[in-house]
């Protein structure tokens, strides 16, 4: 059987969800849950995981165990996470508890089928837009989207430079679209729907 652990430049890859647990169960168990054709789905050892490796920014992280990974160097990227049990101190973003790898499954598969005002995951990488067009070099509102509407929590880190990186690109692509932000937190908001949120 072969193992998709992160050992080397990934910087082409398709949007990935990294697993980050001692054995390689769960790995196995989301790659035959999720949709290949959205998601590819990579493995590795928290005690592993270096600034070396993983050179893409995940779409998603999923874990367990209490050991710290060393995802420092994804400090102010943005990427939902979810974790099983007790998660470890020092990750970059707060993650979702969740009771087991089923519920991971079932909240993945949700995020990669979000529809938000037309606006849906592309297959491989990027976006399909409103209007039936691709938008390509968009990982960080493929996050955002995958994560609505709760958003995504920075731990450690001010929310404004994502949000502000995030909303240019929004109005670049002309969405109808805002992103909001309070107390550490990034979401995607509807144009109609402001009055719900801060806007950032």
């Amino acid at each position: 059987m072969h193992l998709a652990i992160i050992t080397q430049d990934m910087r082409g890859a398709p949007r990935t969800v990294l697993v980050l647990s001692e054995r390689p169960h769960p790995w196995a168990f989301l790659r035959d849950s999720l949709n290949p054709e959205l998601v590819s789905v990579e493995w590795a050892r928290p005690s592993k995981l270096g600034a070396h490796v993983a050179l893409a920014v995940p779409w998603s992280v999923a874990g367990t165990g209490t050991r710290p990974p060393n995802l420092a160097h994804r400090a102010g990227n943005l990427f939902s996470c979810r974790w099983v049990g007790p998660a470890p101190d020092r990750l970059p973003v707060r993650p979702l508890i969740r009771p087991s790898w089923q519920a991971i499954a079932s909240d993945l598969e949700q995020a990669l089928s979000v529809d938000l005002r037309g606006l849906c995951l592309a297959p491989g990488r990027g976006l399909r837009l409103p209007d039936g067009s691709f938008a390509s070099r968009v990982a960080e509102l493929e996050a955002l989207l995958g994560a609505h509407p709760d958003g995504v929590e920075l731990l450690g880190r001010s929310v404004r430079e994502s949000a502000r990186r995030v909303s240019a690109l929004i109005e670049r692509l002309g969405l109808p679209l805002q992103v909001s932000c309070a107390s550490g937190r990034i979401w995607l908001t509807e144009v109609e729907d402001l009055a719900n949120g801060s806007a950032a």
